[in-house]
């Protein structure tokens, strides 16, 4: 018996294209039905792996972080006490032979509910024993933070002397 040939193609460039566009609709098929929930569950899985780590790290460290932060406790500014600044003041100006010109009311007010206070000192004396106090108010005795330090010489017309003086800002929160 005699069967013809059929021929579905007319070359092999026309085979080889109708294969590989045929292999492209598979692997989208695939791709749909199959391998997309598993890449996400995949995906899914390596994020939560890393939240997983990310967190145990983070407990390993929360003791260190509150070690340090009772450290920072400790060495914070005190509360405002304007009795504390001027005991302070006055003690460290009479040892070194200081003047205070001004110790005038302090200021408060709040910004985002915060209270703040300002207290605006002026004395006169030697530049190293002002910046020794404002480093003893700031540092040792931590009672608020120097905002503003001005350094001006003022003149005495009457004793023809001239006089260092030095106005400060202490900065603290309530």
């Amino acid at each position: 018996m005699y069967r013809p040939k059929i021929k579905w193609f007319n070359n092999y460039k026309q085979a080889n294209l109708f294969l590989g566009l045929g292999l492209v609709f598979c692997l989208l098929l695939i791709w749909q039905l199959n391998l997309k929930n598993t890449w996400n569950a995949h995906k899914k899985n390596k994020q939560l792996a890393q939240r997983v780590s990310y967190i145990q790290q983070k407990q390993v460290q929360l003791p260190k972080m509150k070690e340090q932060l009772q450290l920072l406790d400790e060495h914070s500014v005190k509360k405002y006490e304007d009795r504390a600044i001027m005991k302070v003041l006055s003690l460290f100006c009479e040892e070194n032979n200081m003047l205070i010109k001004d110790f005038s009311a302090p200021e408060s007010f709040n910004q985002k509910g915060i209270k703040y206070w300002t207290q605006n000192i002026e004395v006169q004396g030697t530049f190293k024993d002002i910046t020794q106090l404002a480093y003893l108010l700031e540092h040792q005795e931590k009672l608020g933070s120097i905002a503003s330090l001005d350094f001006y010489s003022e003149e005495d017309r009457y004793l023809k002397k001239t006089f260092l003086k030095a106005s400060f800002v202490l900065r603290n929160i309530e």
